[in-house]
């Protein structure tokens, strides 16, 4: 933790004094509740409040060096230390919340996806679905199209395609495994797409996409 050091510049040291000040907003700063369903997920927040925590030490010592004044060896160490348990936070919050958020939010709502589909890459799958939170309805819907259409007992795998051309470009794909002929195979996913696709919103399917694979 940053104290506040004896060091002959009141600039500096009344700076972190301030920053004393502002680390108590970090009390108040708490990491969001572990959301119920896929309507709840909101990007975390929690990484710009750490960081105005520690702005005022940040930015004073920079305006001291630059008017000539020397940093004594406890202020570097401050701020080092300081520096060091900023980043480490951020680092924490980034990499940890999205898995967190995968074992804590998404669980059953994702158990409900993976009793109708299987997953082609599980994690590249439950990723996508949880970027793309407005597909878990259309997801269950489209399984019971598929199987009003191709059978009870059908197969439907889910997977993430991304387009060669555009990498930041991806879709999840349902693939309809099946035995049936091309033409009779083509002919249901039509009748699919006339019964129920079509009417989906557009954005929906920009990231959805339903074929058959053949088997």
């Amino acid at each position: 933790m940053v104290g506040t050091h004896h060091t002959g510049t009141e600039g500096i040291e009344t700076s972190t004094e301030a920053l004393w000040e502002e680390r108590k907003a970090l009390m108040s700063v708490g990491f969001m509740r572990p959301p119920n369903t896929f309507s709840e997920l909101q990007p975390t927040t929690t990484a710009p409040n750490i960081y105005s925590a520690y702005r005022p030490l940040f930015n004073t010592v920079p305006q001291r060096l630059a008017m000539g004044e020397e940093l004594g060896h406890e202020q570097y160490y401050s701020v080092d230390r300081a520096s060091k348990s900023l980043h480490s936070l951020i680092d924490s919050i980034s990499g940890t919340s999205r898995n967190e958020t995968l074992s804590t939010y998404p669980t059953s709502d994702l158990r409900k996806l993976e009793q109708h589909y299987i997953f082609r890459n599980q994690s590249e799958v439950m990723n996508f679905a949880v970027n793309n939170s407005s597909l878990l309805q259309p997801l269950h819907e489209a399984y019971e199209q598929i199987r009003n259409y191709f059978g009870e007992s059908v197969q439907a795998v889910l997977e993430v395609v991304t387009d060669p051309e555009f990498i930041e470009d991806q879709e999840l794909v349902i693939f309809i495994r099946t035995d049936l002929s091309p033409d009779e195979a083509l002919k249901k996913l039509e009748h699919i797409d006339n019964a129920w696709l079509l009417d989906v919103p557009a954005d929906v399917r920009k990231k959805l996409c339903i074929n058959v694979e053949f088997i």
